[in-house]
C-alpha cells in the first residue's frame, strides 16, 4: 500500500479524474513518450515497445493505434513530412 489506500478507492479516483481506466491511462502515457522518442529518431518504430513499458511489439501496437487511431509507422511519416 504506497499510497496508505486500497485498489478499489485508487482505481475509482482513476476512474473519477482522468475518465478512464488505470490500465489505459499508463498507456496514454507510455504512448506520449513513444511519440516524443518517434520525433527525436531515437528508434524506430518496431524497437519502441521495450523502452516504453510494453511486453511486445502487437501490444504497443494495439495501444498506439488505439490511443493514436494510426500506426506508430504511419505517425513516423506523417511527423516527419510535417517537419520538411
Amino acid at each position: 500500500m504506497v499510497f496508505g489506500t486500497n485498489t478499489t478507492y485508487l482505481s475509482n479516483v482513476v476512474n473519477h479524474y482522468f475518465k478512464c481506466n488505470f490500465k489505459h491511462l499508463l498507456n496514454k502515457y507510455r504512448i506520449r513518450y513513444a511519440k516524443q522518442l518517434i520525433s527525436n529518431e531515437v528508434y524506430s518504430p518496431n524497437e519502441l515497445y521495450k523502452p516504453c513499458g510494453f511486453s511486445s511489439r502487437s501490444a504497443f501496437y494495439a495501444a498506439f493505434k488505439k490511443i493514436m487511431r494510426v500506426s506508430p509507422l504511419y505517425y513516423q511519416k506523417y511527423y516527419k513530412d510535417k517537419q520538411i
